[in-house]
């Protein structure tokens, strides 16, 4: 496993009736947000200026769903 790696997290994203959640395994900024435009195309433009979590050390997140 690479000890590099980092998990990028936006919280309060992707937003329809609720906001949602975006969490991303890579090395860096510029790995994480090119990942997402690989997978998901278009949630580079919900994620690229949104503030976001650099989580390096154990940690654990949750996120209720509504509607």
């Amino acid at each position: 496993m690479n000890s590099n790696l980092k998990l990028f997290v936006w919280e309060d994203v992707l937003n329809d009736y609720t906001p949602g959640l975006v969490c991303v395994l890579a090395n860096d900024l510029e790995e994480a947000l090119n990942l997402i435009e690989e997978k998901y195309d278009w949630y580079r433009k919900e994620v690229g200026g949104h503030p976001y979590k650099v989580i390096t050390s154990p940690e654990a997140f949750a996120v209720y769903g509504g509607g």
